[in-house]
């Protein structure tokens, strides 16, 4: 009996020594490939990470003008590369394959204004002195015609601060400062609906049935009408160009953001809020209590024009930029552009002909001249009540390219 007990026992020993073998085999099998996987993993993620560090400096130096790349595994990433003009900003799209990973970077660009000489105001030099009266403030530096700088009374009111000018005073220059020359490019073309040859076109029909969402990835959506067109309860959202060959209304109910809006004439009414860029050839009115976002673009501005007009009404705010422009020989009153008491615009000004200034700027301006009209009188390059500070701005704050002579841009959005 006890020798068959003990062959029993180490019968049944020997199949657990097995099972537990087996064990042992399947639970290392199963560590050993999991440390492949995590490994595999950690590679890929070490791959993506670099990826990504790779097209965020793509960006940068593309808009920049330099694409120096010193890393040998570069090589092995096939990279497709496009950047092109948003109307007065840039969108740059970066996109990296290198085996089985994908990754696609897309930005808005604008342009810095604010980092080295931050000016606050550029008054052509047309042999006028500019006299400030109220409460005007100045700030920044200053390019002030030769004829300077004075103080003067306005309907027997007198100027009320203790310094004429708050920053560095320099002499201007007897014209303004050169425009973008690649924004008017893009200004002409797109008056003549040349927005690209990759650019889908359709009819204002589809503006009323749903919402409409583009991605900068995608080739340009274009919405055209010839007559007049009024943007009422729609949602339009990206790579979206809304334009017309008479007049654009946008209604208060829209929602409209980061989209393009094109017509000789454009009217925004009270009270609306949005994010977007205007172009009219003719005018643009601005209604009261009306807010465009950061960062947003107004722009009225036509080679072939003779008059250019631009109003912001009252307790209206624009975040990004204004221009108003017209025909450079037709004299200092081609363009006119009126900033009505308590609207405020958050960027750059640029008038090449007058500004009536009863609001603030908290940027930069550059004008041909200035003019007021009170109940008593005319004024030529007054200020009153007024300010112009670029120092509220922070150094990076990124404007649209309004200035030919301004070059670095930066990332101001990403996009997707």
């Amino acid at each position: 009996m006890a020798f068959k007990l003990n062959k029993t026992i180490n019968g049944k020993s020997l199949y657990l020594v097995v099972f537990l073998s087996f064990i042992i085999l399947v639970l290392l099998w199963m560590f050993l490939t999991q440390s492949m996987y995590a490994r595999v993993e950690a590679q890929q993620y070490v791959q993506l990470k670099h990826i990504v560090d790779r097209n965020n400096n793509l960006i940068y130096k593309l808009l920049n003008g330099s694409e120096n790349q010193t890393d040998s595994i570069d090589d092995l990433i096939k990279t497709q590369k496009v950047i092109e003009d948003w109307g007065a900003f840039k969108v740059v799209n970066i996109k990296s394959d290198w085996k089985s990973i994908s990754y696609t970077k897309t930005a808005l660009a604008g342009n810095y204004i604010f980092q080295d000489d931050t000016v606050g105001l550029f008054l052509a030099d047309k042999e006028k002195a500019i006299s400030v009266s109220g409460q005007t403030k100045i700030y920044g530096t200053c390019f002030i015609p030769s004829m300077g700088i004075k103080s003067i009374y306005v309907d027997g009111s007198p100027y009320r601060n203790d310094r004429l000018l708050y920053g560095e005073k320099r002499t201007s220059k007897k014209n303004l400062p050169e425009l973008s020359s690649d924004l008017l490019n893009w200004i002409n073309k797109s008056y003549g609906g040349d927005f690209g040859i990759n650019d889908s076109i359709i009819n204002k029909n589809h503006l009323f049935k749903d919402n409409i969402i583009r991605s900068y990835r995608d080739k340009a959506l274009v919405i055209f009408d010839k007559d007049k067109l009024v943007l009422r309860d729609v949602y339009l959202k990206g790579k979206i160009i809304v334009q017309s060959d008479s007049l654009i209304i946008i209604r208060k109910s829209s929602v409209l953001e980061g989209i393009i809006v094109v017509s000789p004439k454009i009217i925004v009414e009270k009270g609306f809020e949005g994010n977007l860029q205007l172009f009219a050839s003719d005018s643009i009115l601005i209604e009261s209590d009306v807010k465009l976002n950061y960062p947003s673009f107004v722009s009225v501005h036509s080679e072939k024009s003779k008059k250019g007009f631009c109003y912001i009404d009252e307790n209206s705010r624009v975040e990004g930029g204004v221009l108003c422009a017209a025909d450079v020989e037709s004299g200092s009153k081609s363009a006119e552009l009126f900033l009505a008491e308590n609207s405020t615009v958050c960027g750059i000004v640029y008038c090449q002909g007058s500004i009536s200034m009863n609001g603030n700027v908290l940027g930069s301006v550059y004008t041909n001249q200035f003019h007021l009209k009170t109940r008593k009188g005319y004024y030529e390059n007054v200020l009153n009540d007024a300010e112009i500070n670029p120092l509220k701005l922070t150094p990076t704050f990124l404007v649209p390219k309004i200035l030919e002579s301004k070059t670095e841009w930066g990332v101001l959005e990403w996009l997707d």
